[in-house]
C-alpha cells in the first residue's frame, strides 16, 4: 500500500486502497517528546538560576513570581502539547461517500457523512498565501477540511483528494 505525504510525517498522510482512500490529517507539533522534556528542563534550570540571583540580592519576592511563572508556562506549554497531540482528522474517500471524522483531545469523536452525488471540493485561495480553505459542498452542506495544514501542503492535499474523488468516480 503506497503511502504519500505532505509536508512532514506528522503533518498529513495518505494511504491509498483500492477501493477506498483514506487521508489523516494532524497539526504540527514543533517538538516531540524528547524536546518537550528538553525545553521544560532548561526553563526549570533558568528560573531557578534567576530565583538564587534574586535570594542572594535579597528580594526573595521576586524569585518566588519567577517560579510561579515558569511552572505556568510550563503547564500551559505541556497541555497545549497534550492537545495537538490526540488531534487528528480522517478524510475516507469511497465510491458512496465521503467520512470525515475529527477527533479532538477529552472529547468525543464527530463524524459527518457526506454523500456523493452533488459533492464538490472548493478551493478559497489568496494570490499571496495559497490555498487558505478547502470546502466539501454537498446539496446544502458546506464543511472545511484539512484546517490543520499550511497553505502550500492545503494545496497538495487538495490535488491528492481531487484524485481520490476522481477514482472512485465522484
Amino acid at each position: 500500500m503506497p503511502s504519500q505525504s505532505f509536508g512532514a510525517v506528522d503533518r498529513a498522510i495518505a494511504a491509498y486502497d483500492e477501493t477506498a482512500s483514506l487521508f489523516i490529517v494532524t497539526p504540527h507539533r514543533s517538538f516531540n517528546e524528547r524536546g518537550l522534556w528538553i525545553f521544560h528542563a532548561t526553563l526549570c534550570g533558568i528560573a531557578l538560576l534567576g530565583q538564587i540571583i534574586f535570594l542572594a540580592i535579597g528580594l526573595w519576592p521576586i524569585s518566588i513570581f519567577l517560579g510561579l511563572d515558569a511552572l505556568a508556562l510550563i503547564f500551559a506549554v505541556h497541555i497545549h502539547s497534550q492537545c495537538r497531540k490526540h488531534r487528528r482528522e480522517e478524510i475516507m474517500v469511497t465510491a458512496t461517500e465521503v467520512v470525515i471524522r475529527r477527533f479532538a483531545f477529552r472529547s468525543p469523536m464527530r463524524e459527518e457523512r457526506l454523500q456523493s452525488p452533488g459533492l464538490r471540493l472548493t478551493r478559497c485561495e489568496d494570490p499571496e498565501h495559497g490555498c487558505q480553505k478547502l470546502l466539501l459542498n454537498s446539496w446544502r452542506t458546506e464543511t472545511e477540511i484539512a484546517r490543520d495544514l499550511s497553505p502550500a501542503e492545503r494545496g497538495a492535499f487538495a490535488v491528492a483528494l481531487t484524485q481520490a474523488l476522481r477514482a472512485t468516480g465522484i
